[in-house]
């Protein structure tokens, strides 16, 4: 549950300010800024970014950059931090020449609040739940948490490949119930890996799997990967890491 925000945060953006914020920026800036969705957090919220390239719209074979934060509650200066460069990108496009070079020659993604703003979770007498499961290990306590990539177009011709770095830890009151499940979602929805929990202690231990996306040339997808701790209140915890789409001709 979310707690309420002490008077000393009042002048960072909440949730609803930083959607207002990113929003402006697209309609200011629609030719070379574009928001995407990339999951819900715990409490319901859209996670939302922005990319921002010379042609926004299009996936060009250009070097992508990364920006994400907010990594846990109570860190709002990192969300501050991502929507000045959201804003510096943007509004210095085409006025500054190194900024302008950046932005053409780059696709650049900013994920401003892996843990949305509002969701400052207090004290309880259980383990903290965290909002998403992000590219790194996190708690689940209860229920289902999810991370989608943004829309991804897919070669027509040769071998498609996913490959990630995965993990699916859980204690003797897991069941298999509980799990670690990547999707593709496109014309049609595939369950492309799938870890299940057991009754058993499982250390958290990266592997790398690997799915062939060739049922999905030519088409825009969404890669979904999601987690559940489905039984009650066991221990699960989950992480994902480097996925990445290669092509072979």
């Amino acid at each position: 549950m979310s707690s309420p925000r002490p008077p000393s945060d009042s002048g960072y953006h909440t949730y609803a300010e930083m959607i207002a914020f990113i929003d402006g920026l697209v309609a200011d800036h629609p030719a070379i800024a574009s928001k995407f969705s990339y999951g819900t957090s715990y409490e319901g919220r859209q996670l939302v970014g922005l990319k921002i390239s010379d042609n926004v719209g299009t996936d060009e074979a250009e070097p992508g950059v990364l920006f994400t934060a907010h990594q846990h509650a109570r860190e709002h200066l990192t969300v501050e931090m991502a929507l000045y460069i959201m804003d510096l990108l943007t509004d210095w496009y085409g006025a500054d020449s190194r900024i302008t070079s950046l932005v053409n020659s780059r696709e650049i993604w900013i994920m401003p609040g892996f843990y949305p703003p509002d969701e400052q979770i207090g004290p309880q007498t259980t383990r903290n739940r965290e909002a998403v499961l992000r590219f790194l290990a996190y708690d689940i306590d209860g229920g289902v948490t999810s991370i989608q990539s943004p829309p991804i177009t897919l070669p027509a011709g040769g071998t498609t490949a996913l490959s990630f770095s995965w993990y699916l830890a859980h204690g003797s009151n897991a069941s298999g119930a509980d799990y670690f499940r990547v999707r593709v979602v496109g014309n049609s929805t595939a369950t492309v890996f799938q870890q299940a929990g057991a009754a058993s202690d499982r250390d958290g231990a990266w592997s790398v799997a690997t799915a062939d996306l060739s049922p999905f040339a030519g088409q825009t997808v969404r890669i979904l990967i999601d987690a559940a701790d489905a039984a009650g209140a066991s221990l699960v915890e989950a992480a994902v890491d480097d996925v990445r789409i290669t092509r072979q001709s």
